[in-house]
């Protein structure tokens, strides 16, 4: 829906409306990104989101992508955005926008929770601060190793780091997702209090677990596939996907029976399919693109036999704990953040970067099944959890904060 249009304002006066008269409490996410541009943070928030629907009013503010609004079960309220290409991303600009600023005067808010320290969370923390309101922030990414990569200088990093650090040592607790991640959080400078909250996902082990292995094998032809590798997420070098091309083609030169399975689309899927046809491993692969489509998604992870996540870019992953959810678990690399929850050979295996090690560990692994489905059940117990679950632990820390003492 159109931001500048009146049928944009009225659904949002009116839901706001509704809001003020239904009894519950409302809380402010403040995100720099969002659909149709869809990163992790979006994925975290909307999820989120939607969970803590269960106890309070939710609204999102966020960037509208060429001034449209995609519109939830919460109220969105979307301000004005550039879009740079390059990047894939939306530029917010919302103490520009006159009418994000109006249609926020209009909102009674409890908390302020902000999910991103950009422009989204410079508005965010000047609005809790002008109305009094508690506010947190969740810690996504490592933004140091973002900012060198893209600027090649130390100086800018230090300065564009800077600036991030002002908005969380503004809030009155900082949530990540374990303690890698808290660790990295107070090396930038956090002088704060630090929650561990993982990330979740909505996904449940189904009642018709072989009907929707029948139907996946159906469509992509993986009927008798022997040894189902899987690897889900953006078709990106950062993910390290072309280490596992290196990896397949080891195993291929060993004769060890396999099929890889990609989900995700990216950057560089054009030359991952060329570096696959150019090693011969065409017909041991399947790039199924992109699934927007949550059972056949929860398919694909039943199907496989392991999941295979050699990423060092990632700091929590929400497809691990998705395989998880259908008691998947993972090879992951020794050292790298999302190895950190996993415990080797009890909720997942870990093995060093190297291509060699990695075809041993992969061939080791899928050779003892009744090892593999005890670490499976493993990864189902003790690394599974629900937006739910995410959802019900912020909202008793919600109860139990105070608006700041005014200096």
């Amino acid at each position: 829906m159109d931001i500048r249009s009146q049928e944009y304002k009225q659904y949002v006066l009116n839901t706001l409306e509704e809001y003020r008269n239904n009894g519950k409490k409302t809380v402010l996410l403040f995100n720099d990104a969002y659909y149709p541009i869809i990163d992790g943070v979006v994925t975290v928030m909307h999820n989120f989101a939607l969970s803590l629907m269960q106890h309070v009013n939710v609204i999102a503010c966020v960037p509208a992508h060429n001034n449209d609004i995609v519109l939830q079960k919460y109220l969105v309220i979307g301000c004005k955005s550039t879009y740079y290409k390059f990047v894939n991303y939306d530029l917010a600009h919302p103490f520009g926008d006159k009418r994000f600023v109006k249609l926020m005067q209009q909102v009674k808010a409890d908390y302020v929770h902000i999910h991103s320290p950009f422009t989204m969370g410079k508005f965010a923390v000047k609005y809790a601060r002008k109305h009094n309101l508690p506010a947190v922030a969740t810690f996504h990414s490592q933004f140091k190793r973002d900012f060198l990569r893209s600027t090649h200088s130390r100086l800018l990093t230090a300065i564009l780091l800077s600036g991030v650090m002002r908005i969380f040592n503004s809030v009155q607790c900082v949530y990540t997702m374990h303690a890698y991640s808290k660790q990295t959080l107070i090396s930038y400078g956090y002088k704060g209090e630090v929650k561990l909250l993982p990330n979740a996902t909505s996904f449940t082990y189904p009642q018709n677990p072989q009907e929707l292995i029948d139907n996946i094998n159906a469509k992509y032809n993986l009927q008798g596939k022997q040894n189902v590798l899987l690897f889900v997420g953006r078709l990106t070098k950062l993910k390290n996907i072309f280490f596992i091309m290196d990896v397949l083609s080891e195993l291929k030169k060993r004769d060890f029976p396999f099929h890889m399975v990609y989900v995700g689309d990216g950057p560089d899927g054009d030359e991952l399919k060329k570096k696959a046809n150019k090693l011969g491993l065409d017909n041991n692969i399947t790039f199924a693109g992109k699934i927007s489509d949550k059972t056949m998604l929860q398919a694909f992870y039943l199907r496989s036999d392991l999941f295979v996540f050699p990423s060092n870019y990632d700091v929590s992953s929400i497809v691990q704990i998705e395989a998880a959810s259908q008691k998947l678990c993972g090879l992951y690399l020794k050292g790298s953040v999302t190895s950190c929850t996993v415990t080797d050979n009890e909720t997942g295996f870990l093995c060093e970067e190297n291509v060699e090690q990695y075809a041993d560990k992969i061939v080791e692994i899928l050779s003892d099944k009744d090892n593999l489905n005890r670490v499976r059940q493993g990864a189902f117990e003790r690394l599974y959890i629900t937006w739910q679950q995410v959802a019900d632990k912020t909202y008793e820390d919600y109860l139990n904060l105070l608006p700041p003492k005014r200096k």
